[in-house]
C-alpha cells in the first residue's frame, strides 16, 4: 500500500519497464490453490503474458508470484485430460514486494543503460547490483 500510494514511488515500475509493464492493481482475489490464501495483483505486462501478484498468505507470510492467468477472470479450466492443475501456472517470483520492485527496477535499469550503449560503471547502484552476482 505504502509503494502503490507513495508519490515517488507509485508508477516507478511502469516508467522503468523496457517491456511496457504497467501497474494494475486488484481487490484481493482468493488463490485457486490455498484455501485462506489471496492474491492481489500489482503488475502485468504488455501482452498480459506475465501478470504479478502478491501473494497473500493466512499465517501473514506474503511473497509475489507470476502467472499467466487473470485471476480476477478464472475460469474453470478443463482440458482432454481432465482439470488442469493451476498450480503449476503460478511461479514464486521473490520473497517479497520490496525485493521484487528492486529487482525489477534495477534489472530494467540495466537493460536501458545498456541498451543505449552505456556503461554500467557510469551507474553506482547497478554496478553494486552486478557485483552482488559476481561474488555469489
Amino acid at each position: 500500500m505504502a509503494f502503490q500510494s507513495g508519490e515517488n514511488s507509485f508508477r516507478a515500475l511502469d516508467e522503468v519497464s523496457v517491456t511496457a509493464c504497467w501497474t494494475d492493481v486488484s481487490l484481493p482475489v482468493p488463490s485457486p490453490v490455498e484455501p485462506g490464501a489471496y492474491l492481489v495483483r500489482f503488475l502485468r505486462d504488455q501482452q498480459d503474458c506475465v501478470l504479478w501478484y502478491l501473494y497473500l498468505r493466512p499465517s501473514g507470510e506474503s511473497f509475489v508470484v507470476g502467472s499467466p492467468l487473470d485471476f480476477d477472470c478464472l475460469p474453470e479450466w478443463d482440458d482432454a485430460d481432465g482439470p488442469v492443475d493451476i498450480s503449476r501456472l503460478i511461479a514464486w517470483c521473490a520473497p517479497s514486494f520490496e525485493e521484487f520492485a528492486y529487482r525489477f527496477w534495477v534489472e530494467n535499469r540495466l537493460w536501458s543503460v545498456l541498451a543505449d550503449g552505456g556503461t554500467v560503471g557510469d551507474h553506482a547502484e547497478l554496478a553494486a547490483y552486478l557485483a552482488h552476482y559476481e561474488r555469489a
